[in-house]
């Protein structure tokens, strides 16, 4: 058992910022291991606390560093510098409230994801199941307001909870990063499937223009695919996306007409 556990209350500040109280708990142990003690502490950490470097955190420096050490990775490597940035860029409040176990699968996880751009989904359920943190991350390209809403609305439905905030990070490289919390309702805690997760993550990232290349890679030879996903891509006008799906617009729109017919 963790001597301290820092953790956010869902109860939101009166005073200096409208933001969820922290919470810290210390506890005192017996002779015997077992905890029997606990000091609470409830406010909110000071903003040194979120803009200090995580090397000068004692308790964030200490979870860097054993993240650091297990992955074996050389510090000095490509892919140790990289991973360290991960982490020094990772929400402050992830940093203070993961396990060094729950950090080191997120942080390894994202610097997978610099081989394979692609939408991704890490959640961390709150010790005591009062909410979800959520990083989510989303092609540059595909971002944009509503797909932001509809990941939120889609994990607060699943997690049968609410959207309590969300924080995008605009990092450079193709990937956007926002971090959901999903405050619980009442109810038993859903344990979903991660897989099953980012595959509707990836669902609402899609685009038309994504179901119009899978649709004219079925129906045609990979070149002819090709060169009719370049030539009528961008061709068909919003309300002809709105009113047929992709796979219709392949029969009726790129079988043989030019793109002035198929908006």
């Amino acid at each position: 058992t963790d001597a301290i556990i820092l953790t956010k209350t869902n109860s939101r500040a009166t005073v200096h910022r409208p933001g969820y109280m922290d919470y810290i708990s210390v506890l005192g142990f017996n002779d015997a291991g077992v905890p029997v003690t606990e000091q609470r502490f409830l406010g909110l950490f000071t903003s040194g606390a979120y803009m200090r470097r995580p090397q000068d955190v004692p308790l964030v420096r200490q979870k860097v560093e054993s993240v650091m050490a297990r992955s074996g990775l050389k510090r000095e490597s490509h892919s140790g510098k990289a991973l360290r940035h991960i982490l020094d860029t990772l929400p402050r409040d992830e940093l203070f409230q993961a396990t060094v176990d729950e950090l080191f699968a997120t942080a390894m996880g994202i610097l997978q994801l610099q081989e394979r751009t692609r939408s991704r989904l890490f959640v961390r359920r709150d010790k005591y199941g009062r909410f979800f943190s959520c990083l989510v991350f989303i092609p540059r390209d595909r971002f944009d307001s509503n797909v932001r809403s509809a990941i939120g609305d889609y994990l607060a439905r699943v997690f049968n909870g609410r959207v309590s905030a969300f924080y995008p990070f605009f990092p450079e490289g193709p990937l956007v990063r926002v971090h959901f919390i999903i405050g619980r309702s009442e109810g038993e805690t859903p344990r979903p499937d991660r897989a099953e997760l980012e595959h509707e993550v990836g669902v609402i990232v899609r685009t038309w223009g994504d179901a119009l290349d899978d649709a004219l890679a079925i129906a045609h030879p990979s070149e002819r695919a090709a060169t009719l996903a370049a030539r009528y891509k961008d061709a068909f006008s919003g309300g002809y996306r709105e009113a047929y799906s992709a796979a219709t617009a392949d029969c009726r729109g790129c079988a043989g007409s030019s793109p002035s017919k198929a908006t």
